[in-house]
């Protein structure tokens, strides 16, 4: 009783105050609204957006991270032919190996915007950036690798090696597609091959530098290397939380589509307009911005608490 009874002190007085009313509802709104800009912060790493903080699988992983540090990222690259990609393929060909080479330069020179080098990132291998790639056979070297090719079957000799120069074994079966050796056991052939370069994560830094990194050789092997002879794929670290990210920011479409249908649902069922008294379009659009305002102000005041939210899909 004394609930209804205060609810209905509260409309007379809004209803005596109109201009009041709505000025404190526009305000209180747009400062909680501040918490959309303020505190805004998007995360797509899936353990943080779906495992339970307190979860026993997620505290275990905080615990092995914490005593072991977090685990290398890597991005990898699938390399095969852009023409005659067959089963009988040899990708192990001056030309592949030349455009492989001018590619590996172009990634160990990458650099983010806030002047972070690949070099800055990489794990490594003694005093060197560990790649798992075939142009170990020649250290990553183009130098020397341009002082030692003259043919394919140069290229095939090479790759034929059982070992790396480091001393390494060459993983045949899991870095190479269809590998085999010729009569002579003395020249390598392979239809593909993958190539990984490695980089330590920084917790201090959230991960940003690698993921900048990585956004970088996605978008050099996609968009701006010139591929002649070679078809490379690549898969990142950030490749499938881009995907969700991708996903979950899709909802923001569908929010302002249901708001536009509840509009234009709402003016053509409540009458035309005649006047602001007779008409109920303009009530109709006065209440969907309430909505909207109550909406923007409840996310606003979700982020300040801290409270996540995965979906705007979930809400509607």
């Amino acid at each position: 009783h004394k609930l209804a009874v205060g609810v209905g002190q509260l409309a007379r007085s809004s209803s005596r105050n109109p201009k009041l009313t709505i000025g404190i509802f526009v305000t209180l709104c747009l400062a909680l609204m501040t918490g959309l800009v303020v505190n805004f912060e998007e995360e797509t790493d899936g353990t943080e957006l779906w495992v339970d903080v307190n979860s026993v699988p997620r505290k275990q992983i905080d615990l092995v991270t914490d005593v072991f540090g977090s685990e290398d990222r890597s991005f990898q690259l699938l390399v095969r032919l852009q023409e005659g990609d067959s089963e009988a393929a040899n990708i192990f060909t001056e030309e592949a190996f030349t455009e492989l080479f001018k590619l590996h330069d172009e990634i160990v020179q990458l650099t983010t915007k806030k002047g972070v080098k690949y070099s800055d990132l990489c794990s490594r291998f003694g005093s060197d950036c560990f790649v798992d790639s075939p142009t170990g056979f020649w250290n990553h070297n183009t130098t020397f690798y341009e002082a030692n090719i003259n043919s394919t079957a140069d290229v095939g000799q090479f790759c034929a090696n059982p070992f790396y120069p480091t001393g390494f074994p060459v993983e045949r079966q899991t870095a190479f597609a269809n590998f085999r050796l010729d009569t002579n056991d003395t020249v390598a052939l392979a239809r593909a091959f993958t190539s990984r370069y490695f980089m330590e994560v920084d917790p201090a830094d959230g991960d940003e530098d690698v993921l900048d990194m990585e956004a970088l050789a996605i978008d050099l092997i996609n968009n701006k290397f010139n591929f002649q002879v070679l078809d490379v794929h690549i898969v990142t670290g950030r490749s499938l939380d881009d995907e969700l990210g991708a996903a979950v920011g899709g909802d923001t479409y569908l929010f302002a589509f249901a708001f536009t249908v509840m509009i234009v649902f709402a003016s053509n069922t409540l009458g035309t307009f005649g006047s602001q008294l007779n008409g109920r379009v303009l009530v109709a659009n006065q209440d969907v911005f309430v909505i909207i305002f109550s909406a923007g102000a409840a996310y606003g005041l979700m982020l300040y608490v801290g409270i996540p939210f995965q979906s705007l899909v979930q809400v509607l």
